[in-house]
């Protein structure tokens, strides 16, 4: 048998004279590879699936059409038999490695994008981790996407997108929980990181859109505490039965997930923590690689550069045209250290103070999208700054964001839920990323649902998203926001 090549007219067609022999070198290191024997029963002599029949078959079926190869694959992937899957897994790798000596310019579109590597098949993670990860910035990371939580269960269940840009169509995300059926509890480790790394689907080979965050940058150290993260007893992850909707990914999310964010190669060596001592460096790993600061605070998503963010449209420099919970445009701004239109002339402390209240050196509230880093140590936060500080600065005026209008008869309590920025986070409903339409049942008293409101941390514990307005909010406007919060309640019918 000899090896095979591309030929445009004829599809695939045997090269003749070649000493290479890839199929056949393929079937024999996958009988000879030992680092399966004891975690799985079934030899390479006795798989159910990978006999040498079905190997010549493949062989045929490759030869045809590269295509089929996927097709042939799919029917054999999702077997209930965690041993046959973990086969599957290595005779691909071996597959693949024969298909990228014969076509190597086309192999990572039929294999490494699509197939779940043995190691990760059979990884299992310890079950403690470090931690240090787990309480600061997965939390943090859990806060700014909390409007993912489903609003029956306090959970990571599904939740309408609602600051998804319509360009992008209509995105639901899905039930992480460990729900066996309907969220992740019948996932592997190994699954689990592999869709995280390369944000392929373990299950159905599907690459996912773009607005499934995909952690090409983090650490192994950090990537495992995601997943201890995910096993632990923590309420938010706690099996959750609510069914999945999907979502409806519009031509162009799809281009992109095809053409522009194409999938990720699995990491082929370990990936190292960053040096804490080194603030730039530190502070860059977790701008870019563990929050995707540069995705959101550059040009465009469709611009940016996942690879190598600095190359990045616009770099840092705002402008993606982003949406609130109420659908309304606002835009990022620019946070390269232009004097001008950055933060150029923002202190250190100043930083901070955004990063941990919520509010800008001028007293404004940070609107969202943008959420506060509250959980996130100083030391982190210092570290973010000074690797903000190296980029580039460009000089770029921040877009007019859009503002909700209050009503035409809008009482006082109304206007003042608009320009405080409450209808930033609870909608002008009362139910956005944060639902307040029961508070009005929750907290009877006025005097106390105006306590919740200036002293949220007292209620809600110090790790609360929920600002603290006390010094931030006049006192005389106060009655008047808690009588419309009740409003807002009632109107509900909840």
């Amino acid at each position: 048998m000899g090896t095979f090549d591309r030929d445009d007219k004829d599809g695939w067609r045997e090269r003749e004279g070649d000493e290479e022999e890839p199929w056949k070198k393929a079937h024999e290191n996958w009988k000879n590879d030992s680092r399966l024997s004891d975690d799985v029963p079934a030899t390479r002599e006795t798989s159910p699936f990978w006999t040498e029949e079905r190997w010549e078959h493949f062989i045929q079926e490759t030869d045809k059409d590269g295509l089929q190869v996927i097709k042939y694959y799919e029917r054999y992937w999702n077997h209930q038999d965690r041993d046959v899957m973990v086969e599957n897994a290595m005779a691909l790798h071996y597959v693949r490695e024969a298909f990228k000596y014969i076509h190597p310019e086309n192999h990572k579109s039929f294999y490494v994008h699509y197939f779940l590597e043995p190691e990760c098949a059979l990884m299992k993670l310890p079950v403690q981790s470090s931690g240090h990860f787990l309480e600061a910035k997965l939390r943090t990371v859990s806060d700014i996407q909390a409007y993912r939580l489903s609003r029956d269960f306090a959970r990571f269940a599904y939740r309408w997108l609602k600051d998804l840009p319509d360009e992008f169509g209509v995105a639901y995300s899905r039930n992480i929980t460990q729900h066996p059926t309907k969220g992740i509890g019948n996932w592997t480790d190994g699954e689990l990181l592999w869709l995280l790394r390369t944000g392929i689907h373990p299950k159905t080979g599907k690459y996912l859109p773009p607005w499934m965050p995909k952690f090409i940058r983090m650490s192994d150290e950090d990537i495992h505490s995601i997943i201890a993260f995910l096993r632990s007893d923590d309420p938010l992850v706690k099996s959750a039965d609510v069914d999945n909707i999907e979502s409806q990914p519009s031509f162009l999310a799809k281009m992109l997930a095809r053409i522009a964010f194409k999938p990720f190669e699995y990491p082929s060596a370990p990936i190292a923590p960053p040096d804490t001592n080194n603030p730039i460096e530190h502070g860059k790993y977790l701008a870019n690689g563990v929050f995707d600061c540069y995705a959101c605070h550059s040009g465009d998503f469709k611009t940016m550069n996942v690879f190598t963010p600095e190359q990045s449209g616009d770099y840092y420099a705002g402008g993606n045209k982003m949406l609130d919970v109420n659908r309304l445009l606002v835009p990022s701004v620019n946070i390269t250290p232009d004097k001008e239109t950055g933060i150029g002339k923002w202190t250190e402390q100043d930083f901070m103070k955004a990063m941990k209240t919520g509010f800008r050196p001028d007293g404004t509230l940070l609107r969202y999208p943008m959420g506060r880093f509250h959980r996130l140590s100083d030391t982190e936060i210092r570290h973010i700054y000074a690797f903000l500080r190296t980029v580039p600065p460009i000089q770029k005026q921040n877009m007019k964001a859009e503002t909700m209008q209050p009503s035409a008869n809008a009482s006082s309590g109304e206007k003042h839920y608009i320009s405080y920025g409450c209808v930033g986070c609870h909608g002008a409903t009362g139910l956005g990323y944060a639902d307040l339409q029961q508070a009005h049942k929750k907290y009877p008293s006025d005097s106390l649902l105006a306590d919740v409101i200036m002293h949220p941390t007292t209620y809600f514990g110090a790790l609360t998203t929920m600002p603290t307005w006390e010094g931030h909010l006049q006192q005389q406007h106060l009655p008047d926001l808690v009588a419309y919060v009740r409003e807002l309640g009632k109107k509900s019918g909840r």
